[in-house]
């Protein structure tokens, strides 16, 4: 059995990033590998604990705004979620192994056969502590161990103060992937070295596995829901479309990303899942709510971000739609287009075509032939 140490971003805040975790473990456990997690102690957002402190700060929050102080809600609802997050990742992300950098430069990973980073955007540096890109091109392990499972950058051309970096560090990957097709260009022109493209991990388990661990939410929610989750700002054109499909399919906006509303905001990954899956429509510039339509076969809406701060996002949305025929379901103020994520026969075979190229991947480079 393989001994494989996993890398990504531990953001226990984002549904997308838990979601990929628990995907890409999943996969590398079926295909017989031992898998450990790694996570920076450094990073508030990879905490898997909420100190009481902060725990007896949230229950006077919670009463102060019971008695009438609302202003408190969005702080409450971030720290609802976050405790969501955590307890997701303490029940579905295990084997964990917590180090701060310095920490990580003096630990034996000689034990580890292979280590794999990715996928998210784990190439881009976040600046949340110092040397993080390096972490994440895994310069702590031996260069044949290091493997790359789509990474992703989320900028269009590399920054010039990482560049020798992003360049020195892809040379010494020992296998290269991406999740777009951006990336693997981005890389190519950088170095020569081609990447091979890959699927996101979350689209390597079935609507089946997923459905497993799919929770409902404890409240009330109508018969015909329409599920809002932008992570950018919704702009009065934006807002206008959702109005518009939801009053003609008669359908109740629900937003998951109104901080003013702790019921809605607070919610878990595992029903997370569960309102995209049983929700009549989604609108959303996220990736992985994207994702979960299309497993889903719901009807979409995906907007291009409005978010300059994480800099370009949507060409791994764009690479996405278009590798399956589904660029229909981009929002344009130009057309009217149709909703259904429904794959044709061409778009059906290019993803199962993906999978089987993205699980090929990672069996030959982690030299398994186990997969149930």
């Amino acid at each position: 059995m393989k001994k494989v140490l996993l890398v990504t971003i531990q953001n226990n805040l984002n549904f997308g990033n838990r979601l990929q975790n628990y995907a890409l473990q999943t996969v590398l456990e079926k295909m017989g590998c031992s898998v450990v997690n790694l996570s920076l102690k450094d990073i508030p957002l990879a905490a898997l604990s909420i100190s009481q402190y902060q725990k007896v700060k949230l229950a006077v929050k919670k009463i102060a705004i019971h008695l009438g102080i609302k202003s408190l809600k969005p702080s409450v609802s971030m720290w609802t979620r976050k405790e969501k997050c955590i307890s997701f990742s303490h029940k579905y992300i295990h084997n964990y192994m917590i180090l701060t950098r310095e920490q990580i430069e003096k630990e034996d990973f000689r034990t580890f056969d292979l280590a794999v980073t990715g996928s998210d955007q784990v190439w881009h540096n976040w600046k949340r502590i110092k040397d993080e890109l390096l972490f994440y091109y895994l310069d702590f392990i031996d260069k044949n161990k290091r493997i790359a499972y789509a990474p992703s950058f989320g900028f269009k051309e590399f920054p010039s103060e990482d560049l020798e970096t992003h360049k020195n560090k892809i040379m010494e990957m020992e296998a290269l992937s991406c999740r777009e097709k951006e990336g693997c260009e981005l890389i190519y022109k950088l170095t020569g070295r081609k990447a091979q493209k890959v699927l996101d991990p979350t689209l390597l388990l079935s609507r089946e596995e997923w459905e497993k661990i799919e929770e409902k939410p404890n409240f009330e929610l109508p018969e015909r829901f329409l599920i809002q989750f932008m992570l950018g700002k919704v702009s009065t054109e934006y807002k206008e479309e959702i109005g518009r499909i939801a009053e003609k399919r008669d359908e109740i906006i629900i937003d998951i990303n109104d901080k003013n509303n702790l019921a809605l905001y607070g919610i878990s990954p595992n029903n997370f899942i569960w309102l995209i899956h049983h929700a009549e429509t989604i609108c959303t510039d996220s990736f992985h709510a994207a994702v979960f339509s299309i497993l889903f076969k719901k009807n979409l809406r995906v907007f291009e971000r409005v978010s300059p701060e994480f800099g370009d996002m949507f060409g791994r949305l764009f690479d996405l739609l278009e590798s399956l025929g589904l660029e229909r379901i981009i929002y344009s103020s130009r057309e009217e287009t149709d909703l259904k994520t429904i794959l044709d026969e061409k778009g059906m075979q290019n993803l199962n075509d993906q999978i089987k190229r993205s699980v090929l991947y990672l069996k030959e480079n982690l030299g398994c032939s186990i997969i149930e």
